[in-house]
């Protein structure tokens, strides 16, 4: 096990934030990181572990770590055609004159995640992280970013995201609060399949939280499968 400091993350909160790193957790490993993340004078450490690793959960919530999220990762197999698209619904490229917009959305349409279960985050840092995560997101981090538009303004968007080899992933999802549940996630969802079936991408990848069942059921609807369960842990030193 090891400390792999969260540079972006510490800069962002103003706070001195690292990555507990390794498979498996065990009594002797977790009193070494946590020693040396006090003499680093580390605030928080964040600790990633499997679902099914039932032995380091243990150890972790014995050393004071504290269970702040579930995350899923689900996978589309290749081959599956695009699903359907919802009619009434515009999805199209973002333009540079949305990013305000979008900003506004994912102000909000994110507060399921560990920033915001964790009350030690500030709730308008975590709120500003979504805000700059999709801004960054329509200035090159993603290959591509949809947006749904519905009387002229953007209702939700979605980035899409591929690498070198072709391996395809979904990056932010976000519907505006007014528009959830009338398929404008759906119609979002549709649009990025074939748009990475054009491209010539085997299975398309997420990850989401645990306990957001309306996303759980978006996804499993347009043809993605759970394939892994992990938790979030953040221990505290300060």
């Amino acid at each position: 096990m090891r400390l792999a400091p969260l540079a972006w993350d510490s800069a962002f909160f103003g706070l001195r934030l690292a990555r507990v790193t390794g498979e498996t957790l065990d009594a002797g490993a977790v009193d070494e990181v946590i020693t040396a993340g006090g003499n680093q004078r580390l605030d928080c450490l964040v600790l990633l572990l499997s679902a099914s690793d039932a032995a380091s959960i243990r150890v972790a919530e014995d050393a004071g770590f504290r269970l702040v999220d579930s995350r899923l990762t689900l996978e589309r197999p290749a081959g599956l055609p695009p699903p359907p698209r919802p009619a009434g619904i515009l999805i199209r490229e973002h333009r540079t004159e949305d990013v305000p917009a979008l900003e506004s959305i994912a102000a909000e349409a994110h507060r399921g995640t560990r920033f915001w279960r964790d009350e030690r985050f500030s709730p308008e840092r975590a709120a500003e992280l979504y805000r700059t995560w999709i801004r960054q997101e329509c200035r090159g981090g993603a290959a591509r970013v949809l947006v749904a538009e519905e009387e002229g303004s953007p209702t939700g968007y979605l980035s899409c995201h591929r690498d070198a080899g072709g391996e395809a992933r979904i990056g932010l999802l976000g519907v505006r609060s007014d528009r959830r549940g009338q398929g404008v996630g759906a119609a979002l969802l549709a649009a990025a399949m074939t748009w990475f079936a054009e491209g010539g991408s085997p299975a398309v990848g997420v990850v989401t939280q645990g306990h957001g069942i309306d996303a759980q059921r978006l996804y499993q609807r347009a043809g993605f499968l759970t394939v892994r369960m992990d938790f979030w842990f953040h221990r505290w030193l300060t």
